[in-house]
């Protein structure tokens, strides 16, 4: 999904997605300073107005918008302390690694959380309020509640 960034007054910025053509909701709107307001020759090249652009590529902006993808609006994990339990626990086994995720995460969010290691990628379907895929080399996990 591309990302783009639209200004609705001088300091109000509402993420839009190209693919869906649709604006992202309310509540994730980023403020940012005026001196931030850059215009952006790849969003020109792509027919966006550049009267309306934000570059996202730009050092406090991008800060922002990466700590707010890696958390709303990251559909292989809703859980940053999920996240970094995996990071800390992946090793180059993967037998290890699911084990040491599987053990942490039931210890610090409870309930049965299923874990799935394997080098490379791999295709899944769950349902789940607790769920993240992280990879770290060539190993990559998903850990997830299971619901019921």
């Amino acid at each position: 999904m591309s990302v783009f960034l639209k200004i609705l007054n001088p300091v109000i910025l509402l993420g839009y997605s190209r693919q869906t053509g649709r604006n992202f909701e309310q509540d994730n709107l980023i403020i940012a300073p005026r001196q931030n307001v850059i215009i952006s020759r790849t969003a020109r090249s792509q027919g966006i107005s550049t009267e309306n652009v934000i570059d996202k590529n730009q050092p406090k902006l991008s800060r922002i918008i990466k700590g707010h993808s890696e958390t709303k609006m990251d559909a292989k994990c809703n859980s940053q302390e999920l996240r970094e339990l995996m990071f800390e626990s992946i090793s180059d086994n993967s037998s290890i690694s699911k084990r040491a995720i599987n053990d942490r995460a039931q210890a610090k969010f409870g309930g049965t959380i299923d874990v799935i290691c394997s080098k490379g990628h791999f295709s899944y379907v769950y349902s789940s309020n607790l769920y993240c895929e992280a990879t770290k080399g060539d190993v990559t996990c998903i850990a997830f509640r299971q619901i019921g």
